[in-house]
């Protein structure tokens, strides 16, 4: 119900085990992302990061990330 923004992510499951809504992902870099949608396909281990624009996605590309996941 919320329209996507910076700071927004997408992830299903960690491990195996879904990842509620509401959960912090934080990142190499120190941003923090909070889980607001899923990929509907169950996907293991991938997160779907929001970008502005379509060159910053260009940019940053598709990387193997070690980042640290917070439940609620």
């Amino acid at each position: 119900g919320e329209y996507v923004r910076d700071g927004f992510c997408a992830m299903d499951k960690l491990n195996g085990m879904l990842v509620p809504f509401g959960a912090k992902v934080i990142l190499p870099n120190g941003k923090v992302l909070i889980v607001k949608d899923r990929f509907g396909a169950g996907h293991n281990n991938h997160l779907d990061i929001w970008m502005a624009s379509e060159s910053e996605c260009w940019q940053f590309g598709r990387r193997m990330l070690e980042c640290r996941v917070e439940i609620p």
